[in-house]
């Protein structure tokens, strides 16, 4: 499975395929030399499996979802599922993946309260962050699947009255249970990358296999490992995540974009299952409402929960943590909570800072150059004249 989150989208084209590769390759590789090859042996063997399928399949056939959506129209439809917060507009990606529509309520949800000068951190902000975050499992569970199977009401759950009336069953000094206002499995396996250029195309992707090596085959031709997401489908009919033919699994993939006056400020996700919605949304408030940079937004501490025990970042001070269990929160320090976080912040001028967290393997990784510009051409090695006699 891949969600991603794009702005100023294009089509893919067999020489994006090699700048992709080149991409992942140079941060692994760590040599230009050594991740141009890799990239060019890549990109060459997907292009020609693409020509490939083409050819036995049609061209159409790869651009349609076998419900017969158009992909192209989806893609548009992510940037529906959008919400302004202190000016700042978060795009994220639409049903089946549930972290954009969720995250969205989550922010309505919070948008009553002052959360810069409750501070990072402290008990009041953790614990409304809490309350929230189990609001939006229930609802998940009970109504965020395939839309072209469920009529997911993303309308409702990311509209302001509907957090405004859900508001007030939050106790500001109890933890709290919630019941769906609208009609677990974990995965290790995850990985996120998010990628800008100079001509201001923002890719965030994230791709899950789900268990390890997925559905244990291999794409011949592709060195593509399936994922075997179905196994997440809820196997009792009747319900939002029931396996039927031809649907999709939701996910919590929330590949964001934030803009400003319609600009691109920045792009982020993480892997890590159920919790990304979760590290998402905290990144969004360390950056727009606790001002962090994005280096401090992307390693600050985190929390989590999806009703049951509140998982709480060991970075997190002992006080804030007894003070959380004096409100009735289950508390269970972790190690740490979701993956490794890849973000860019895009400035006016087109400076562009990449930001990688500690929870996992990573680094920010900066490309320049490219292809010589159209009709130029090395110069010929100087000649001597002859000698004269």
């Amino acid at each position: 499975m891949v969600t991603a989150g794009i702005a100023n989208r294009r089509p893919m084209h067999r020489y994006d395929l090699f700048t992709l590769e080149l991409f992942i390759a140079v941060v692994e590789e760590q040599s230009i030399a050594a991740a141009s090859e890799r990239a060019h042996i890549a990109a060459s063997a997907i292009s020609r499996r693409i020509s490939e399928l083409e050819a036995m399949l049609g061209a159409e056939l790869l651009v349609r979802h076998s419900k017969g959506i158009d992909l192209t129209e989806a893609g548009t439809a992510l940037l529906h599922h959008a919400r302004t917060i202190q000016g700042v507009e978060i795009i994220g990606p639409a049903p089946p993946a549930s972290g954009g529509v969720h995250i969205v309520q989550m922010l309505n949800l919070l948008e009553a309260y002052d959360l810069a000068a409750m501070g990072f951190g402290t008990p009041d902000t953790l614990h409304l962050l809490l309350e929230v975050l189990k609001i939006t499992a229930v609802e998940r569970r009970a109504a965020t699947a395939d839309p072209a199977f469920v009529d997911v009401p993303v309308a409702r759950l990311t509209a302001k009255d509907y957090a405004a009336r859900r508001r007030p069953e939050i106790d500001p000094e109890r933890s709290g249970r919630y019941a769906p206002g609208v009609g677990t499995n974990e995965s290790a396996n995850t990985t996120h990358v998010t990628v800008a250029d100079a001509d201001g195309t923002i890719v965030t992707s994230t791709q899950t296999i789900n268990s390890l090596f997925g559905a244990k085959i291999m794409i011949p031709g592709t060195g593509i490992v399936p994922n075997n997401y179905m196994y997440l489908f809820d196997p009792h009919p009747g319900h939002a995540l029931s396996l039927a033919p031809g649907k999709r699994i939701t996910s919590g993939i929330s590949a964001l974009i934030g803009c400003r006056a319609g600009r691109p400020v920045f792009a982020l996700g993480l892997p890590d299952a159920h919790r990304i919605p979760s590290g998402a949304l905290q990144a969004v408030l360390n950056l727009v409402d606790h001002g962090m940079s994005l280096q401090e937004a992307v390693e600050a501490t985190r929390i989590f929960t999806w009703g049951e025990e509140a998982e709480i970042e060991a970075g997190i001070p002992e006080t804030v943590r007894a003070a959380l269990a004096a409100r009735g929160h289950p508390v269970r320090p972790v190690a740490h909570v979701g993956g490794g976080m890849r973000a860019i912040g895009l400035e006016p001028d087109g400076t562009m800072t990449g930001a990688a967290c500690w929870r996992a393997d990573g680094a920010p990784a900066g490309l320049g150059g490219g292809l010589a510009r159209a009709g130029t051409s090395f110069w010929p090695d100087p000649r001597r004249d002859a000698p004269s006699a």
